[in-house]
């Protein structure tokens, strides 16, 4: 098959294609009676990111088949000279070099909001320690803007749930054995860790269980995180307006923990927690993750988990996303999410309306992450069940936080101490009721157990 030549455009190598909509694979015949070149548009999923380029020309090739039949194939090649043969390849290896070369001069700022989401370039000039040999992943590729990959599997994996820690690592390996027993090994989950590479735990056995390991960037003004986003224009338009307070406004109404990250923002952590989560839509794209598995879990890394959590068997239909009950802060909780492949990204971006949609202060919407993560959710339309509460944030007295200090010990478990006492009584009376269900002798239906239901003109979940 060597006398077809696969030219493949790139996305970025082709901006002025961008208005059609329209990402060709070019064909061209290589023989002395070869006929003018033939465009094909390719089936979705040909043009992929050049992490897939191998796949993208075997489809591309195949696509070329389908499209140009010709009968003496071999013929044809026979008839070509060698000199023929040399030129034109020597014409492909030039187009493929200026494609190239294009490519790392061209401003990803330039390209389209939707085409940039959907093919983050993998070694983008802007990329962090680009050429730092501490910066680049295990298998020799540079790390991107967004995250650098620690590990990868090299084969498919078998299980169809997928359970996502993210944050800085936090509790120690007591919290995280109740992890691998209650969650990930009763529902034949695979792990995933996207956290920072400066941790107080660089010998984690969340890294020898997981199948995927990032590790994202720490900034000391996670405003430079954000323009990964959409570019510098948000600085313009929204950064002037997030402020700490707003005097003019109703006293008890005019403050906010959103921003926490931003400089001058020292309460929370909001825009910590959204920028993570952008960087793991990227991951998730990046590695073609999302069509793997049937069921996502997004947590963090600091939750005990005190009887299983069986989140596999639930049928998330109809955009529903299942968070557990409490810690809602007048919202809906950002610690904790099961969502399937078709919801997950759509609930995981919450930075990209903050910074494109017209920003003006509402205390029912910005005063925490937890009612601006309310406040997306119903706009996009994604429906919220509620299941017992099974987990509660724990930390060891060196952990450290931008937030609350744990203070409580844990009874029964030394060196570990409650961060929040309304979550752990929760998360008793939670685990209360699913024992209590389990037993052989129950004949009912614990629906809200593991997989939630909808709470419907219910009283907003509080927190203390």
């Amino acid at each position: 098959s060597s006398h077809y030549l696969l030219l493949l455009h790139h996305t970025y190598s082709a901006p002025l294609l961008y208005s059609a909509k329209f990402h060709p694979c070019i064909c061209l015949r290589i023989g002395r009676s070869a006929p003018r070149p033939r465009l094909r548009k390719p089936t979705p999923g040909v043009i992929r990111r050049r992490s897939s380029i191998a796949i993208a020309a075997r489809q591309c090739y195949s696509s070329c088949r389908s499209a140009i039949q010709w009968p003496n194939d071999n013929a044809h090649a026979s008839s070509m000279s060698r000199q023929s043969k040399i030129l034109w390849y020597l014409f492909a290896s030039s187009l493929m070099a200026a494609t190239l070369i294009w490519d790392s001069i061209y401003e990803i700022d330039n390209v389209p909001d939707i085409e940039r989401s959907i093919f983050a370039r993998p070694w983008s000039k802007y990329a962090e320690g680009t050429g730092s040999p501490e910066d680049r992943i295990t298998n020799g590729t540079s790390a991107n803007e967004y995250y650098t990959n620690h590990k990868m599997p090299s084969d498919l994996p078998a299980n169809k749930s997928l359970v996502i820690l993210i944050g800085g690592l936090r509790a120690g390996e007591t919290a995280w054995e109740t992890l691998y027993e209650n969650v990930l090994d009763i529902n034949s989950a695979d792990l995933a860790v996207m956290t920072s590479k400066e941790s107080i735990y660089p010998n984690s056995t969340l890294f020898d269980r997981a199948r995927y390991v990032w590790h994202y960037k720490q900034y000391d003004d996670w405003a430079d995180a954000v323009d990964l986003v959409r570019g510098h224009g948000w600085r313009v338009s929204h950064l002037h307006l997030f402020k700490p307070t707003y005097p003019d406004l109703e006293p008890g109404k005019n403050d906010t923990i959103l921003f926490g990250g931003l400089k001058g923002h020292t309460r929370a952590s909001g825009i910590i927690i959204f920028m993570i989560r952008y960087f793991l839509i990227q991951a998730i794209r990046d590695n073609g993750i999302l069509n793997l598995y049937n069921t996502f879990v997004v947590t963090r890394t600091d939750h005990y988990y005190m009887c299983p959590h069986t989140f596999a068997r639930c049928n998330l239909e109809d955009r529903d996303v299942i968070v557990p009950d409490g810690e809602g802060y007048v919202g809906i909780t950002d610690r904790h999410l099961v969502a399937s492949r078709d919801t997950l990204l759509e609930a995981l971006d919450l930075i990209t309306p903050l910074i494109t949609q017209p920003y003006s202060f509402d205390f029912s919407k910005h005063h925490n992450s937890e009612r601006w993560l309310q406040h997306v959710w119903s706009s996009k339309a994604l429906h919220v069940k509620r299941c017992n509460r099974v987990m509660f944030t724990v930390a060891r007295e060196e952990d450290t936080s931008r937030w609350r200090l744990a203070e409580d010990e844990l009874p029964g478990v030394p060196g570990l101490f409650i961060k929040y006492q309304r979550e752990y009584n929760g998360t008793v009376d939670g685990c209360t009721r699913f024992h209590r269900n389990s037993r052989p002798s129950y004949k009912g239906n614990c629906m809200k157990c593991g997989c939630g239901m909808r709470m419907y003109n219910r009283r907003r979940s509080g927190g203390g």
